[in-house]
């Protein structure tokens, strides 16, 4: 048996004598005949009632989510003003370190930085006399039979070797981290998630260039930023570097080739450094006439000096110390991530090596696959990319410099490799 509906009792927005909502019963005529409501017309009101329903109780879950929204809105503003209210941690520099030694003398820089230079000698010398310590002991195990015992001993000297190297490493590092707050110009925060990038306060030029380098190296230092700024710039832009409008300019930079542009201006500053030192230390012995130098002559310049070298000399001169090599490689880790990873990356985006492709379609398919958003790049104006340059090129040179205290605490720097300097730096 088929189940009938009740028909809807009809309401209408009046009331009758007793105050209470009327139906269609209580309403009659002025003529005293019933009045009666049609099906179609019950049919219409009893549709728009439930319509109206509707959009009340949509209205009703509106408000809810609304205020919802509001109230998640609210939690995630007062989340971000606690940790704005957080101080940021004290770094000397984007790097972390993992030695004894690299920690102890970050917390003395945080804490009481007139001890640092003491500090930094104590722990210099310590580490030298380890060192001399264990090449005593490693001629004195050459000389006793092959043993299970000897090739322990042999194995703990080893790993207690690159504990030292990585230990004088990170004091080298906090000496240049340490320089470059000296002259106003601190080490630039990580940009290794991408994105756009700000470097913050400008900075004067002046503490990244002819407060480091002879005017000779700075010639030098304009021609390397010039070459590494302007092929990140917009084809056919006029070239003014040190203009407003040049400046004001954003370049999209792959991560991996932003990175290699710093780890390539670190390197270009340390070469640049030792070049100058030689030169200075050669024109030092002509002009005293010594003969294995040969005559002095006054016009000649770095730049010249440097021209004189073969390749395969260069090459030689440019490359790092091992401690040197692990400075490096932690300050661009820091910055912009694990180049090998970013490398592959890009090598995935690019697919196999065509050997067909020109140089120029290559740089093609890397930029389309940064516009893309296939490979992690930055945006960054030129002003930020002359400074992130500079910086690079004056990590180098003071890299080089803090070689120096190092030696002059008769530690022995470790030679480096052309091969293991290539693949730290993402070129093997």
């Amino acid at each position: 048996m088929a189940l009938v509906a009740p028909a809807p009792q009809v309401r209408w927005f009046s009331s009758n004598s007793h105050g209470t909502a009327a139906t269609a019963s209580d309403y009659k005529p002025s003529n005293g005949c019933t009045s009666q409501v049609s099906v179609p017309t019950q049919r219409r009101i009893t549709e728009s009632s439930v319509l109206a329903a509707s959009v009340l109780a949509g209205c009703a879950a509106a408000s809810a989510a609304g205020r919802h929204r509001r109230g998640r809105r609210a939690r995630l503003i007062a989340a971000a003003a606690a940790a704005a209210a957080v101080p940021e941690v004290w770094k000397a520099g984007p790097a972390e370190m993992r030695s004894g030694s690299g920690q102890k003398l970050v917390w003395l820089m945080k804490e009481n930085p007139l001890l640092v230079d003491d500090a930094l000698e104590q722990e210099l010398n310590r580490l030298g006399e380890e060192q001399r310590e264990a090449e005593e002991e490693a001629k004195r195990l050459e000389k006793e039979p092959k043993s299970d015992a000897l090739v322990l001993k042999q194995r703990t000297n080893e790993v207690r070797a690159k504990d030292r190297c990585l230990a004088v490493a990170e004091l080298m590092y906090l000496m240049v981290c340490r320089e470059l707050q000296k002259i106003g110009a601190p080490p630039v925060k990580p940009m290794k998630d991408g994105g756009w990038v700000s470097l913050g306060a400008l900075v004067n030029l002046k503490s990244l260039t002819s407060d480091i380098y002879s005017a000779d190296a700075l010639e030098l230092v304009k021609e390397h930023l010039f070459k590494a700024v302007i092929s990140q710039g917009k084809p056919g832009e006029p070239i003014e570097i040190d203009s407003a409008a040049y400046g004001m300019q954003i370049a999209q930079v792959g991560l991996f080739t932003c990175a290699q542009i710093y780890a390539m201006s670190v390197l270009f500053g340390y070469i640049l450094r030792r070049m100058e030192r030689r030169f200075s230390l050669e024109k030092m012995m002509s002009s005293m006439s010594l003969p294995e130098f040969g005559e002095s002559d006054s016009k000649r310049t770095l730049k010249n000096y440097i021209e004189s070298f073969d390749p395969t000399q260069l090459q030689q001169e440019g490359v790092l110390t091992r401690e040197a090599q692990l400075a490096t490689e932690a300050q661009v880790a820091a910055l912009f991530g694990d180049l090998k990873k970013l490398q592959e990356q890009l090598v995935k985006c690019l697919g196999p090596p065509d050997p067909l492709l020109s140089s120029d379609d290559v740089a093609k398919k890397i930029e389309n696959a940064i516009q893309m958003g296939h490979v992690p790049s930055v945006k960054i104006s030129m002003v930020d990319l002359r400074r992130l340059v500079l910086e690079a090129v004056a990590f180098g040179a003071l890299l080089k410099d803090s070689e120096g205290e190092v030696e002059a605490a008769a530690y022995e720097l470790t030679v480096g490799k052309v091969m293991q300097q290539l693949e730290g730096f993402g070129g093997g």
